[in-house]
């Protein structure tokens, strides 16, 4: 349970900064999820789906290193872009904020899919899985509970003021 929260907060953190890092680049003024802590949560659910991916379909795979690596790009780009489209579309009938639209990009789906981007979803999830979990995944463990209870709290405080901000 801790390890699967620890990866939801870690890789949200991680997601803010990259989306924040693209942000600044391009000088552009948005922001990157709707908390006000420093946490994209698309990300985080992303990297749980991709674990849960990884545990009850990837690992039964056998066969050549090839195939093995074009069925998880191909099924890391259907699953990114899933968490995506419903991350997209929960944001928006929540609280009727569209923090990405991909209309303007060809083959969108529904605004919150694009192409590119689901390429993109695809070669980081297969960057995750055979790299960054090997690394992270030791330190996500080792992290002690009460730190882990701590950043939970400050999580349910940090949503408990987004839902009262928005409809109170």
């Amino acid at each position: 349970m801790m390890y699967s929260y620890n990866c939801l907060i870690f890789y949200s953190i991680l997601g803010f900064i990259l989306e924040s890092t693209i942000y600044k680049i391009k000088k552009s003024k948005r922001h990157s999820g709707i908390s006000y802590g420093p946490v994209t949560y698309v990300y985080g659910f992303g990297i749980l789906g991709l674990n849960a991916l990884d545990k009850y379909f990837l690992s039964k795979i056998k066969g050549n290193k090839i195939k093995k690596l074009f069925i998880t790009f191909l099924s890391s780009t259907i699953l990114m872009s899933l968490i995506e489209f419903l991350g997209g579309i929960t944001l928006y009938k929540i609280f009727q904020i569209r923090l990405w639209d991909y209309s303007n990009k060809p083959y969108h789906l529904g605004r919150y899919v694009c192409l590119e981007l689901s390429i993109i979803w695809g070669i980081l999830g297969c960057l995750y899985l055979y790299f960054a979990k090997k690394v992270f995944d030791p330190l996500l463990e080792k992290i002690p509970k009460k730190i882990s209870i701590t950043l939970m709290i400050i999580q349910l405080i940090d949503i408990i003021f987004v839902i009262i901000n928005k409809f109170f």
